[in-house]
């Protein structure tokens, strides 16, 4: 997926994103699906986001995140 949201939501889920939902950067993002940094979460690791992403609400799944400015 070329655009930068759903690429990342793919990466995140392990799904394509007409699986996911998140086909734009514009549209939310369902938490509520599986993804890694829970699983890795629950299994004992520190998850952390930094850098650049267009998703909402991003620090689930994450104990640390820092997004740069206007980049979600």
């Amino acid at each position: 997926m070329p655009i930068c949201a759903p690429s990342g939501a793919v990466l995140l889920t392990g799904k394509h994103s007409f699986v996911n939902g998140k086909i734009v950067n514009v549209l939310a993002f369902n938490w509520q699906q599986d993804n890694f940094p829970e699983l890795l979460q629950a299994n004992g690791y520190q998850t952390d986001m930094i850098g650049k992403i267009h998703m909402d609400e991003i620090s689930q799944g994450f104990d640390f995140f820092l997004v740069l400015p206007e980049q979600g």
